[in-house]
């Protein structure tokens, strides 16, 4: 694939469709390029994928012509141009195509443009981030918090747009889940589903509710925050999750694990136990990405099943 400037025809063709998209008159000069305005056109073999553009350093239009949508060409045609030098640094209010770009890591800002934050060294906040990069084509995912403590990872995943299964060992973290999602307006059982339960039974728990397979699923180790230090996920059990988790991935779904240790104890046999699960697996069927910060930092790996 390539990406150039579009002539006269792609001009017209993104327009015309760009117009049939949004039920607007078609405008191809809005698909050429002119001084402050940037354009471009993402071919595949001579065809025509889709277009993007941007005025004044501001993303304001990106799309994909009917027959190649649904198959992760939006996310790579917005990658390329946001490694463009000169690229544009923030999208105009993007509509109906918002749940695209907060799931690529945008977010409104006061001026009412969309920009992703600059990089982070939280391991919490990576491993949201990088399951939602993964997911950006999924519209309804069906995700899984295999470790849900405070409730967290379960909004995030809420709000990634389908059906949640958050599950934890100990009735403090499933009661502040449950209060977390209904304070942040997930409160359908449907579609949200919080139960006590040991992540080692996963593989059964989530056949029984109907989140098998799953596109998305978290994994935060270590003790809830403000409780019973005593009580938190072992190697064993979490090895067995984890396992489980893996097989129930549909392809092209994702898996983050967020790894803690102060470098010696039950986290650090853990932890280790887990990165020689995770760097071991079988990469004709997964891709292992970790994101290492300071010493003692937390943890977090990326696991995504290739697709078929």
């Amino acid at each position: 694939m390539q990406l150039l400037v579009p002539d006269r025809e792609q001009s017209a063709l993104l327009a015309a469709g760009e117009a049939r998209a949004v039920g607007g008159e078609a405008c191809p000069e809005a698909w050429a390029s002119a001084p402050g305005r940037a354009v471009w056109a993402l071919e595949k073999d001579g065809a025509l994928i889709g277009g993007a553009r941007a005025e004044a350093g501001v993303l304001t239009g990106l799309y994909i012509l009917p027959p190649w949508q649904g198959k992760g060409y939006g996310r790579y045609l917005l990658r390329a141009v946001l490694r463009q030098p000169g690229h544009p640094a923030a999208v105009a209010a993007p509509g109906d195509a918002a749940g695209f770009f907060r799931r690529l890591g945008f977010a409104p800002q006061p001026d009412g443009l969309w920009r992703r934050p600059a990089p982070v060294s939280d391991g919490v906040v990576w491993a949201q981030r990088a399951l939602a990069e993964a997911l950006a084509d999924k519209p309804a995912p069906v995700c899984i918090d295999a470790t849900c403590g405070n409730g967290h990872d379960t909004v995030f995943l809420a709000g990634l747009g389908g059906r949640v299964l958050a599950l934890d060992i100990q009735p403090a973290a499933v009661q502040a889940t449950r209060a977390r999602l209904t304070a942040a307006g997930y409160a359908d059982p449907a579609r949200y589903r919080v139960v006590q339960a040991d992540h080692a039974g996963l593989a059964r728990l989530a056949d029984r509710e109907g989140f098998a397979p799953a596109d998305g699923v978290m994994f935060n180790f270590g003790w809830l925050p403000g409780a019973d230090h005593g009580v938190q996920s072992r190697a064993h059990s979490s090895r067995t999750a984890l396992a489980a988790a893996l097989e129930l991935l549909a392809p092209g779904g994702a898996l983050t694990a967020v790894l803690y240790s102060p470098g010696y104890g039950p986290q650090e046999e853990e932890k280790q136990a887990v990165l020689a699960q995770l760097t071991g697996l079988d990469r004709a069927r997964f891709s292992v990405t970790a994101h290492p910060g300071h010493p003692g930092a937390p943890l977090p790996v990326l696991v995504r099943r290739l697709p078929v």
